[in-house]
């Protein structure tokens, strides 16, 4: 036994209209992101890492090294400096 279609709609004809529906407002949605994208500036460049943790570097304004033949004076401006170190890596 084979099914006709008599001209009338279903339940199943019916759900399709439904999803081409919704797929025709989707597509209309993403049309007009489009639209917005294209007259959006494009974004910044992402920052060089590098470059921003040695400005981070600097701004904690690290004590120059001038050189001692005390170790006390060298093992303190090292304690310092990975202190700076430390707080960076958070």
């Amino acid at each position: 036994m084979s099914r006709r279609n008599n001209g009338s709609t279903g339940p199943q004809d019916e759900g399709l209209g439904d999803v081409l529906r919704a797929l025709n407002v989707v597509a209309q949605a993403m049309q007009q992101q489009v639209k917005l994208n294209q007259n959006a500036p494009p974004p910044p460049p992402p920052p060089n890492q590098r470059a921003l943790l040695v400005r981070m570097f600097i701004e904690q304004k690290p004590d120059s090294f001038k050189g001692s033949p005390d170790l006390l004076v060298v093992e303190d401006w090292i304690d310092k400096i990975e202190k700076i170190f430390t707080l960076l890596r958070k």
